[in-house]
């Protein structure tokens, strides 16, 4: 018995139900589709897209906004550099009318407070 045959040689269960799936789809060998089977396949694709993207939504709405960000940059501690990595996350529209004149509307807090001092 040979443990460390190559694992091109030894076809897997995957790519066995592969093929008999990719054959049932063509099954005259013109390597075309159907309508009713493109049809069939892609309202199982956005099936199973639409129920990935609510578990992705439902994760999401638990998590901590700062946890969120600290693991999308892979690091507790965010920096401009940081945050101009993920920049593009956010539509510009959305920096522009909304952390934009947020961000002024603090600066502005924090200055006259500084000079109520």
């Amino acid at each position: 018995m040979n443990c460390f045959k190559s694992k091109n040689k030894i076809k897997s269960r995957l790519e066995e139900q592969q093929d008999e799936i990719f054959d049932l789809l063509d099954k005259d060998g013109d390597n075309t589709l159907e309508a009713n089977e493109v049809e069939y396949i892609a309202k199982k694709i956005l099936e199973e897209e639409i129920t990935e993207t609510k578990a992705r939504v439902s994760m999401l709405s638990s998590e901590n906004p700062v946890s969120h960000l600290q693991r999308i940059v892979k690091t507790k501690t965010i920096t401009k550099k940081e945050l101009k990595k993920v920049y593009a996350m956010v539509p510009h529209r959305v920096w522009i009318n909304e952390i934009l004149p947020e961000l002024r509307k603090k600066q502005i807090e924090k200055l006259q407070s500084i000079n109520t001092y």
